[in-house]
C-alpha cells in the first residue's frame, strides 16, 4: 500500500493533535506550587480567617482553592509562624485575611500574581500579623520576587 504525501501529512497531522491533547493539563512534578507563610509578630496569639480565590472566578464558591482557620501562638523572641507548603498552583489570586478575635474587625487582602515561574517551586506569599501605635493591630502581605 503506498501513501501519497497528502495522506502522509494528515496522518502526521493527526497523531501530533492527538498527542498534544491530553498534555495541555497535565501538572508535573515541577509545576511551581504557592507556599503561604503565616506570621504573627504580635505578643497576643491570633486565629486568622485565609482564604484563596481564583482571580478569574465568577463565584464565590468556584473561585475558593482554600478556605480555613488558622491558629498562630503569641510570637516568643521570634514571631510565630505556620508554614502551609505548596498549597495551591501557583497563579493569579486574591488572598483575603481576617483576624477573628479581634475586638475591632481586622482584615485585608492581597493580589497574588505568580513571579516565579518556569520550573521553579520558590512562590511564596507571607501573611503577617502585627501591631503598632500608629495603625494599631493590622495584617500585611509581602511576596519573595524571583526576577
Amino acid at each position: 500500500m503506498k501513501f501519497s504525501r497528502r495522506k502522509a501529512l494528515q496522518t502526521g497531522v493527526c497523531i501530533g493533535v492527538t498527542s498534544l491533547t491530553g498534555c495541555l493539563n497535565i501538572t508535573t512534578p515541577f509545576s511551581s506550587k504557592l507556599t503561604v507563610e503565616l506570621l504573627n509578630y504580635d505578643d497576643d496569639p491570633h486565629t486568622i480567617d485565609l482564604q484563596i480565590l481564583r482571580a478569574d472566578g465568577k463565584q464565590n464558591s468556584e473561585a475558593t482553592v482554600h478556605s480555613g482557620w488558622h491558629e498562630l501562638p503569641a510570637r516568643d523572641d521570634e514571631p510565630s509562624h505556620r508554614l502551609l507548603e505548596d498549597i495551591v498552583a501557583s497563579d493569579r489570586y486574591l488572598i483575603r485575611a481576617r483576624l477573628l478575635e479581634s475586638e475591632n474587625e481586622v482584615f485585608d487582602h492581597y493580589h497574588y500574581y505568580p513571579d516565579c515561574g518556569g520550573n521553579s517551586t520558590d512562590d511564596k506569599v507571607g501573611v503577617k500579623i502585627e501591631k503598632n501605635e500608629t495603625k494599631g493591630l493590622f495584617i500585611d502581605f509581602d511576596q519573595n520576587s524571583c526576577s
